[in-house]
């Protein structure tokens, strides 16, 4: 073939992709610190997951400060807990747990009951916690006696709650991956514990954290 045919080939299997094609790591939480945990894209068939829950405290130093790892592989579920340590800024280690819950399937099956897979950001409930006013909220009453009163929607109260804790999921399957957060959802469940997103996201951290006493 010579030396030019077996460079044009070779050029033309790269750009193919036949040859050492890999696609780029995706945009995940946290990438230095995930780096400095030695955490790597994982390789997963069809129906296997790893879910990364990444646990930030907001006035505390350092990227993340707990991390619950579940991977499901074929009829395998495993659930580690990583607590991460700082010097200030500067990673330090990383002590991991391997949870002694016998019954991690059933756990598994709970979590995805909960949309633990395709839940999405807080933003999906930002308007049930901060209600925007209606149009025509208030309206006027002729009362008995001629009188004209004016009456108005009862609505929710809107608040915020600034640092405390925020939660990252890093969602990978074999031929996807996904991300979504939340911030304080336990605090606003506790004011509005009628809201159905912040009540599965709860039970999610619960389940998990519950896994290790």
């Amino acid at each position: 073939m010579g030396y030019y045919g077996v460079f044009l080939f070779v050029c033309l299997a790269i750009s193919n992709g036949s040859i050492g094609s890999t696609n780029p790591d995706p945009k995940v939480y946290f990438p230095n610190l995930t780096e400095k945990m030695g955490l790597k894209t994982p390789r997963l068939k069809e129906g296997e997951y790893e879910i990364r829950v990444w646990e930030k405290c907001q006035l505390c130093y350092g990227e993340a400060h707990v991390l619950y790892r579940l991977v499901k592989k074929g009829e395998k579920v495993s659930l580690s807990r990583y607590t991460i340590h700082f010097n200030k800024n500067e990673f330090i280690r990383a002590k991991q747990t391997s949870s002694t819950t016998r019954s991690l399937q059933e756990l598994w099956n709970h979590l995805v009951e909960k949309d633990i897979l395709t839940s999405s950001y807080q933003s999906t409930v930002e308007e049930e916690l901060h209600p925007k006013p209606q149009k025509d909220s208030t309206w006027n009453v002729i009362d008995a006696d001629g009188s004209i009163s004016v009456h108005a929607k009862r609505k929710k109260p809107s608040f915020w709650i600034g640092d405390g804790e925020s939660y990252h999921f890093d969602i990978f399957s074999a031929d996807s991956y996904r991300m979504y957060e939340y911030h304080n959802p336990k605090e606003y469940l506790r004011q509005r514990p009628d809201i159905v997103g912040l009540q599965k996201v709860v039970s999610i951290l619960d389940e998990l954290s519950s896994a290790f006493y």
